[in-house]
């Protein structure tokens, strides 16, 4: 701003001592004040809001995975009906904390072979072109359902299979779409 618009203003604004000894304020100079107080007040609770969104993204982990499509996933659930009530078996995970400008997997073979359960919790056992295992070293999986009343996530599929053998089945190949998810 100008030196000479900053006097300009300076020399239109009631300084404080001048306030207290006066005791003159006109309307206008008390819609001042609070227009510049509310503003600051807004501006402080944007800033605010802005870091708060800001904090939230940088939470979001960005994995790639493949999805199952609709037909594949009614596939499942015929083969294997949901025994919790939060079905979910939605995709296979193949690698967690990736920035959000990594490029798609590759269309993959995804070949379910086995299934695992516990007491809230079920999951299919898939092979992705040939390979059980994860770069993470986890067994690649799909979460097919869990009860979330019981504090379950789909995350806890790990624990179960790191736990627990699966039982195999009979290898069905299902089709899949590469994404990344946030």
């Amino acid at each position: 701003m100008p030196w000479w618009l900053i006097e300009s203003i300076d020399n239109q604004i009631p300084h404080t001592a001048e306030l207290h000894t006066s005791q003159s304020w006109t309307p206008l100079d008390i819609v001042f004040v609070i227009a510049i107080t509310l503003f600051v007040f807004l501006h402080m609770i944007y800033v605010h809001m802005e870091n708060k969104n800001k904090n939230k993204n940088k939470n979001k982990m960005t994995f790639s995975a493949h999805v199952l499509t609709d037909k594949a996933r009614a596939i499942v659930l015929s083969k294997f009906p949901a025994k919790f009530p939060d079905v979910i078996a939605h995709h296979v995970t193949i690698e967690f904390g990736l920035p959000r400008t990594s490029p798609k997997p590759l269309p993959s073979i995804v070949t379910v072979v086995g299934h695992i359960e516990d007491e809230s919790l079920e999951a299919l056992v898939v092979h992705v072109n040939g390979e059980s295992v994860r770069p993470d070293g986890k067994l690649y999986h799909i979460t097919l359902s869990l009860d979330r009343s019981k504090g379950r996530s789909p995350v806890d599929s790990n624990k179960v299979l790191s736990t627990k053998k699966y039982k195999a089945c009979e290898p069905f190949e299902i089709e899949t779409v590469p994404a990344l998810l946030y």
